[in-house]
């Protein structure tokens, strides 16, 4: 019932015309005032169940207006059934007893029936019981409103044929043979009541089958009648029926220009035996109202081959404008005499402009084309005009977003006789999208066309897939020109060497609509082999089917010969470093024996001599005992020097923090009496590998105290954190170092100092160098003669990531 909302002030009026009319008679039959029953005394007075069925009306519409379904379904039930009862009364000449039922007639004008309603007005509750009921039904449709609509007409015209007998004294308009009279209040309040009825239903239902509400049509049909019934009958007034069929061009259906001429014909044929008596040759008014029927009749048909021609151009037009709009076209039509342009609301809409902002006038028009494209489309209108060359022209539009699209308008223009356009027509179609997409496709196939890897497209056939495209890269790698290539397979670069069982996985991947990478030997239009990294992918059309295989070759050749070289080389490394770990043995063993019995011999000789040895060949017999211990330490750094990179200390992945590192120094250490560590708290805390961390700072440190020029000495270790790696400084207060031995004491077999004088094999910066590049980091010297040394070395925070990049 909500559908009533729109059109609530019709229904509000005739709700409270009704309630009120009812209750005002019931008050008058109850407290037995005349004047509230009976408009006049010579007037038929509304009985106390006509306006008990007004009171119950009232209600009913208040209750729609509400939306109190079962009190307005109650309702109408009582309003129809108090209308069907009195009807049934006169149908069948019974008496069920309802008309004196609550209350005595005790005002009657025609004591025939007491107390009963006029039979129309029965009928006019019966209507009006029924609408009530269908406003409260739950289903919207348009048979619905159809029906309220007819018996809203009725209702009208009932109580509007009553109201005109009373205001012309033409009892027959309201008393139907001996039956009883509707009282003249009881014709206005079912007036109030069709009009309100129509009103409230118009915007629902009137508007798809007419221009106009029906009761205007259903008006004109009351006033003719009136003046027909009113005047005598003649052609003038016959003819007065004809603007009833004009209004079948208001309707959308043609038929309903026949039902206006039939309802004429009735209406034309009611007036004559309506009308009053006159001293007239009747057969002259007969002949007057069968032309009238002729004329609406006549008429009708007109009106009917007029609507078929609509309703064909109205399809046409339909269809046109569907199919445009189906394309997603707007239509454009230019009046040349005036200069003036129409545009569809599809234009409107690729546009973005609203109707009153949109220029009509051709040159207002033309400001909206983009500069750049103004002269060519105009260009290409004067030739269409003047060579009749189709006109179909791109240009770019202003959107009302300030934005610049796309667009293709075609047309044709309509010449006169001296071949002067005359009018133009035609189609805007944006193409924007389209115009994307081509510039995409343009840049993708430049793109693709300067690649210097080879791209293939060939059909989705494995079995046999030919080639439909080739880039130009094709000429330079496989001596191909795309030409060449195009209609071919991929078979006809394959040759001996080319690796069956790839080709056949490569098959089967493509079976299974599956990508495929792989490496290939390929040949070349010259016979030349080629070694190819070669990327294939199915190509998927809008439905998800592979319509095409799209290939990635690239040429590897020279990267296959460098992976060869590189093997080569690491063959070689390896049986270098087997040779030289075979080194190492024999220094380890065979060089290291000797050096022993040399050692053992010295001692025998001590003991064998014993007293008869002189001091200098002690002495002697020391020093030399002392070298073959710095030979076998010698040996010993070299082994490790040699061993560092390919073997890695099993102890590398153990973890400790900068305090227990340095107490490990300390215990490893021959620290002297007067010598002392200082460690700073970040190094303390730090959390670093043990290995080969440990021997790094062991080896400095150890060098610091090794190379002291004093009995005292403080050396001082620290550490700053940097993005990816530690910076570690081992600063003492020794003697330093030239500048002019920086480089040198990094290198194999150095020392500064004479071996007499300071034991060493000079390898122990020089194995600190070798692990401290080996994990990515540098090392470096900052010292002056009589100032001490700086050791600065850069350390990875990832030392097993470092280690893996390194080697």
């Amino acid at each position: 019932m909500s559908e009533l909302s729109i059109n609530k002030p019709a229904m509000i009026i005739a709700a409270i015309y009704t309630f009120v009319l009812g209750a005002i008679v019931l008050t008058g039959w109850y407290i037995s005032n005349s004047g509230l029953i009976q408009v006049l005394p010579q007037f038929s007075p509304m009985q106390f169940n006509t306006a008990l069925g007004f009171l119950l009306s009232g209600i009913g519409l208040f209750a729609i207006i509400k939306c109190l379904k079962r009190l307005s379904l109650a309702c109408g039930i009582l309003v129809t059934l108090i209308g069907f009862l009195t009807l049934l009364q006169y149908v069948f000449l019974i008496n069920l007893a309802i008309d004196q039922l609550f209350m005595d007639a005790y005002i009657t004008v025609n004591p025939s029936y007491p107390g009963r309603m006029a039979i129309n007005t029965a009928l006019c509750f019966i209507f009006t019981g029924s609408i009530i009921l269908l406003f409260s039904a739950p289903n919207k449709n348009q048979k619905k409103h159809a029906l309220i609509e007819i018996l809203g007409l009725f209702i009208l015209a009932l109580s509007a044929i009553t109201l005109s007998g009373y205001i012309i004294g033409k009892e027959s308009s309201y008393v139907w043979e001996t039956h009883r009279r509707m009282a003249l209040h009881t014709a206005s309040g079912f007036i109030v009541l069709g009009f309100g009825f129509l009103m409230a239903i118009w915007r629902h239902r009137t508007r798809v089958i007419a221009l106009v509400p029906l009761c205007v049509p259903a008006l004109l049909c009351f006033i003719v009648l009136l003046i027909d019934m009113f005047h005598p009958p003649n052609i003038a007034v016959g003819v007065a029926y004809v603007p009833l069929v004009l209004f079948g061009l208001l309707f959308y259906r043609k038929e309903i220009t026949f039902v206006l001429a039939g309802l004429a014909t009735v209406l034309i044929i009611f007036g004559y035996l309506a009308s009053p008596e006159i001293d007239v040759d009747n057969q002259y008014v007969i002949i007057n109202r069968m032309l009238a029927i002729v004329a609406v009749w006549v008429l009708s048909v007109v009106v009917y081959l007029q609507k078929i021609t609509q309703e064909k151009l109205r399809k046409s037009e339909e269809a046109l404008t569907l199919g445009w709009r189906g394309a997603g076209d707007g239509m454009w039509d230019w009046d040349v005499s005036s200069n003036t342009m129409v545009f569809s609301e599809r234009v409107k809409e690729l546009l973005g402009l609203e109707s009153e902002k949109m220029r009509n006038h051709f040159d207002e028009w033309i400001e909206h084309i983009h500069e750049e494209d103004k002269d060519r489309t105009l260009a290409a209108l004067d030739a269409h005009i003047k060579n009749n060359t189709p006109y179909d022209v791109e240009f770019r539009l202003k959107t009302s977003s300030g934005q610049w699209r796309w667009f293709q308008s075609k047309g044709q223009a309509l010449l006169d006789e001296n071949d002067n356009p005359v009018r133009m027509a035609g189609s805007l179609s944006d193409i924007t999208v389209r115009k994307e997409t081509e510039l995409q496709l343009r840049l993708l196939k430049l793109t693709i066309e300067n690649l210097t890897d080879v791209v293939v497209i060939t059909e989705a056939d494995p079995d046999n897939p030919i080639i439909i495209f080739a880039n130009t890269a094709s000429q330079n790698v496989l001596g191909y020109t795309p030409e060449e290539l195009i209609g071919q397979t991929p078979r006809l670069l394959q040759g001996e060497k080319t690796d069956k069982v790839q080709l056949a996985a490569l098959k089967k991947a493509l079976k299974n609509n599956q990508p495929f990478s792989t490496e290939l030997i390929n040949y070349a239009k010259d016979g030349s082999e080629y070694w190819i990294d070669i990327n294939i992918v199915p190509v998927k059309d809008q439905h998800g089917n592979t319509s095409h295989f799209a290939a990635i070759e690239r040429d590897i050749t020279d990267n296959k010969a460098a992976t060869f070289e590189r093997e080569r080389l690491i063959k070689a490394l390896e049986k270098s470093n087997s040779e030289l770990d075979e080194f190492a043995y024999v220094a380890s063993h065979d060089l290291k024996a000797p050096l022993r019995v040399i050692e053992n011999i010295s001692h025998w000789l001590e003991e064998d001599l014993g007293d008869r040895l002189d001091e200098e060949s002690r002495e002697n017999l020391l020093l030399l005992r002392s070298r073959i211990q710095r030979m076998e330490r010698l040996l010993e750094d070299l082994l490790e020097y040699s061993r560092i990179g390919r073997k890695l200390d099993e102890n590398q992945e153990e973890t400790l923090t900068g305090d227990m590192l340095i107490k490990d120094i300390t215990l490893l250490v021959a620290m002297p009496e007067g010598f002392a560590i200082h460690a700073s708290a970040d190094f303390l805390q730090l959390k670093v590998n043990k290995m080969p961390l440990q021997l790094i700072l062991l080896n400095l440190i150890s060098n610091a105290i090794k190379h002291r020029d004093k009995e005292t000495g403080v050396i001082e270790v620290d550490v700053k954190a940097q993005e990816n790696q530690y910076l570690f400084t081992v600063k003492d207060d020794g003697p330093g170092i030239a500048p002019i031995y920086h480089q040198r004491i990094f290198r194999m077999l150095q020392t500064l100092k004479p071996r007499d004088r300071v034991e060493g094999s000079g390898m122990g910066l020089a194995i600190v160098r070798k692990h401290i590049e080996l994990f990515g980091g540098t090392i470096e010297v900052a010292s002056e003669e009589g100032k001490g040394c700086t050791f600065m070395f850069t350390w990875p925070k990832q030392q097993n990531n470092s280690i893996e990049d390194t080697l």
